[in-house]
């Protein structure tokens, strides 16, 4: 049974990274591209995840607290998503450290220019959306009272999350073999991230095109100069042009119109402040049964309609909506969940350890485990950072891997 469940996660995680960057792009126009992608992945997660007993009787339990949450407020509207949500993002932490990530490495490695091309497609049809009514949210535009990026996807946050799942792809082919006109891919991904007007994943996905700069550029040059003084006199004016690219990008850019405003108006988290402070009201509030087991997902996301947004919306901040939509328990199984990974970062390198800190400021101050087509690819992020400093050929021996890849794509 086991060797049939790791067999079954190998074809799953080769057909899941083959096919991610189109799947998990077309969805606004093939409603079913989404669904399946969902499927692939948590078919993938439970293969991996099921041989394990303690992990058999974890998921059980997390089964029965969702069960629970949702008896306490009967409505399935958002608490169906959110437990998929969750489920991947529990499952993808859990697989960190196991063999699943390293097979996703060899898919990479091994049909790298199959997603180069993908993304070079993604990236051509997301500009010619910036061209294109379509590719702005109305919804979004009145909201924030600029135009509101979306590209292909469904919504800003969408289109700017997404754009970091390809940019962690990215890393990883230039890793095994960078050529310079992945700059212009990644320059343009940076971009169409820009322009969406959603900060926090916009930010996010700044910090790893400063990793791929780092990495792919900067260091680079450095080996081209004999001379350190040289090198430095050609870091500086590479520092001068990133801060003029970055003060037309503030001037020019969704990002940057919603960035100043929010320094004018001291509002750096949009009203997302009076979100948590509601949230911690309705926590205090509720009787031990509802602190233990929560209030339900659409119990929150209903409570949040009576405030001045005048909508149900949820909490857009992962520690509250757990704690508050589904217990105390689950609330501590979600945390245990980032701090087990940070301890597992820090223990690969400070780096990777500084990413992990940085997502669980966006799962604090924006939310993360929602959007799942990002989370499934943390894992992805946190080991590159690891392996940035060494030649990944000595310490990924993947040979035998590559073959049972290539086995199953022919087959």
């Amino acid at each position: 049974m086991k060797e049939l469940l790791k067999k079954t996660g190998n074809k799953l995680i080769t057909f899941l990274i083959l096919l991610y960057p189109l799947l998990s792009s077309i969805g606004r126009f093939i409603p079913l591209a989404d669904t399946i992608l969902t499927l692939l992945i948590i078919m993938t997660l439970l293969c991996e995840q099921l041989p394990k007993k303690r992990k058999i009787l974890k998921y059980c339990l997390i089964a029965f607290l969702f069960w629970i949450s949702y008896s306490m407020f009967p409505v399935t509207t958002e608490h169906s998503d959110h437990v998929k949500m969750l489920i991947i993002f529990l499952g993808a932490f859990d697989a960190m450290d196991s063999h699943l990530y390293k097979k996703a490495f060899v898919v990479i490695r091994r049909y790298r220019k199959t997603l180069l091309i993908q993304l070079s497609l993604i990236l051509f049809c997301n500009i010619a959306f910036v061209f294109l009514d379509a590719g702005y949210s109305e919804q979004y535009t009145k909201l924030w009272s600029v135009s509101a990026y979306r590209g292909i996807y469904v919504d800003p946050h969408q289109c700017a999350y997404h754009i970091c799942a390809l940019l962690i792809i990215m890393l990883w082919i230039s890793k095994i073999q960078y050529r310079r006109y992945y700059f212009i891919l990644v320059a343009g991904f940076e971009y169409c991230a820009a322009i969406t007007g959603a900060r926090v994943p916009t930010v996010t996905a700044f910090a790893i095109g400063a990793v791929f700069a780092i990495d792919f550029v900067i260091r680079l040059k450095r080996e081209r100069f004999d001379n350190k003084g040289n090198f430095m006199i050609a870091v500086m004016m590479s520092s001068l042009i990133l801060v003029l690219v970055a003060i037309i990008l503030i001037m020019n850019t969704t990002f940057g119109s919603k960035m100043l405003e929010s320094i004018g108006k001291q509002n750096f988290d949009n009203g997302r402040g009076s979100l948590r402070t509601a949230d911690i009201l309705l926590f205090q509030k509720s009787d031990w049964m509802h602190k233990t087991f929560g209030n339900g997902t659409d119990g929150v996301i209903n409570y949040h309609g009576n405030m001045k947004w005048g909508q149900p919306i949820w909490s857009h901040n992962d520690f509250m909506q757990v704690l508050c939509g589904m217990g105390i328990i689950m609330f501590l199984i979600y945390c245990l969940e980032w701090i087990k990974c940070l301890v597992y970062s820090f223990r690969m390198s400070i780096t990777s350890g500084l990413i992990v800190i940085l997502m669980i400021a966006v799962a604090f101050f924006n939310g993360l485990y929602i959007h799942s087509r990002l989370t499934i690819l943390l894992p992805l992020l946190f080991i590159y950072m690891n392996y940035r400093n060494v030649d990944i050929s000595n310490e990924l021996d993947t040979s035998e891997e590559e073959k049972q890849v290539d086995s199953i794509c022919q087959s």
